[in-house]
């Protein structure tokens, strides 16, 4: 009992002496620890892909953020590259900037954000590149995780892409995991965007496949399903304001690009939240714009607010939206201006040279074919490159004058699809083969402007 006594007391008399600077140690001696400050500034790379050579690869920091507010600028760095690589930044300072991948191999580019008394840690994302005969894997990016309220169906997306532009995307979705006497109900299980109710409390797992014919990508998404609040989710999105006699759809993509003098529409419409009862209000803010601009919203918390720039440069918006008791996390959305007269969508050829536009052209083609005959024969491919701002394509057909039922192809772009300032898609034309009988094939791509610009290319073609 006594040594039981002594030995407490002797603890207690350690940290006791210490504090007071007791026993044989000078005071000198202690050190103490370095509390290092919270970040309060965040670099955010997109996510990394699987890409092609010679393709082009965009970055996107538009989700980096100071939780201080300020305005931020944006650095750049390929970190490494394969042996033999040449490729470059677009701009190094972007907001989203480009490069094009030239040799086969792994890519990792780094960002850094400031505010201008201080510089955020790197983030880094990485590409891994195929050559042109390899295949390259599906993107999948869904959400990692989501919450959701009992028996109310929330969409899960896979957010697949391929950069192999002829392969197909297949989905199989699952439940992988659920809480005990759960009876979850999963349809739409083999496209994209799956619907997913969970009928008791609890934690799931969806799994997506995504399969390109060639490579599986598995990815999954842990569903948090409660009976009480559940915080929203803000989706921002961004697109130039259309003209009032424009019947083309508006595409809803995170960025939008258009000369000086233009106006674009911020829309968080598409955000959500799983208490379908709840009114959702919004809050914009700016995270980052051109020195000397003091462009702002036409309202910081209307759902569509407008936006006019009055410097050529990239802007930066932050989302948030709340239910009246959470708030979202942030969503962000880029617009940016360039200097007025310099926007054009241009046209290659499949040699890389650059041809008039608009573009007519009429030809007769002879095509010999060895071998198994196949379902579709080459005719032409070209490149499409959009400068200075973002085009739409409002109408893409083909047809056989001949012979209706043998239906052209045009493989590579769908109407009303956008492609945005410095990026290009390359358009591949395809036609049956004749058994040497001579058809009349046309290919049509209209791109909306003002006049609209045609692309019209139309060929005799006979084949063996």
């Amino acid at each position: 009992m006594n040594s039981t006594i002594k030995w407490t007391l002797l603890s207690l008399s350690i940290p006791a002496l210490i504090a007071c600077g007791g026993g044989s140690s000078s005071s000198d001696d202690v050190t103490t620890p370095t509390i290092e400050p919270k970040p309060t500034l965040f670099a955010a790379t997109n996510q990394g892909e699987n890409a092609k050579v010679n393709s082009r690869v965009r970055l996107d920091g538009s989700n980096s953020y100071d939780l201080e507010g300020s305005s931020l600028t944006y650095n750049w760095v390929i970190t490494s590259k394969p042996d033999g690589s040449s490729a470059t930044l677009s701009k190094s300072d972007s907001i989203s900037p480009t490069f094009d991948p030239d040799v086969a191999g792994t890519y990792v580019v780094e960002l850094t954000v400031s505010n201008g008394s201080k510089t955020s840690k790197a983030s880094s994302v990485t590409f891994e590149v195929s050559a042109d005969a390899d295949n390259a894997a599906p993107n999948v990016h869904p959400v990692p995780s989501i919450n959701a309220v009992a028996d109310s169906p929330i969409e899960l997306s896979a957010n697949a892409k391929d950069a192999d532009a002829k392969d197909q995307l297949t989905y199989a979705w699952t439940v992988t995991k659920q809480p005990t006497d759960a009876t979850p109900v999963l349809t739409n299980e083999t496209t994209e965007k799956a619907s997913f109710t969970g009928n008791i409390n609890g934690d799931y797992q969806v799994q997506v496949e995504v399969s390109d014919g060639t490579e599986t990508v598995t990815k999954t998404i842990d569903v948090k399903v409660v009976n009480g609040n559940v915080a929203p989710v803000a989706n921002a999105f961004a697109f130039t304001t259309p003209a009032e006699n424009t019947s083309a759809p508006v595409n809803l993509s995170n960025s939008a690009t258009f000369e000086i003098g233009g106006e674009a529409t911020l829309d968080a419409s598409q955000s959500f939240d799983a208490n379908a009862s709840d009114t959702l209000e919004y809050q914009w803010a700016v995270v980052s714009k051109p020195s000397g601009s003091s462009a702002g919203l036409s309202e910081n918390t209307a759902a569509k607010p407008t936006f006019i720039p009055d410097v050529v440069g990239e802007y930066t918006f932050s989302l948030t939206v709340n239910d009246g008791q959470e708030s979202s996390s942030k969503d962000f959305v880029r617009v940016s201006a360039t200097e007025s007269g310099t926007s054009q969508i241009k046209l290659f050829d499949k040699d890389g040279n650059e041809l008039n536009m608009p573009f007519k052209l009429e030809e007769l083609k002879n095509i010999d074919l060895n071998g198994a005959t196949p379902e579709y024969v080459d005719i032409a491919s070209y490149r499409f490159e959009a400068t200075g701002a973002d085009f739409k394509l409002i109408d893409v057909n083909a047809f056989n004058v001949l012979s209706p039922s043998s239906t052209p192809l045009i493989e590579g772009v769908k109407k009303f699809q956008t492609i945005h300032a410095g990026d290009y898609i390359d358009v591949h034309f395809k036609a049956k083969p004749t058994n040497g009988v001579m058809h009349m094939v046309s290919f049509n791509v209209t791109f909306s402007l003002d006049p609209e610009v045609l692309v019209s290319t139309g060929y005799m073609l006979t084949t063996n």
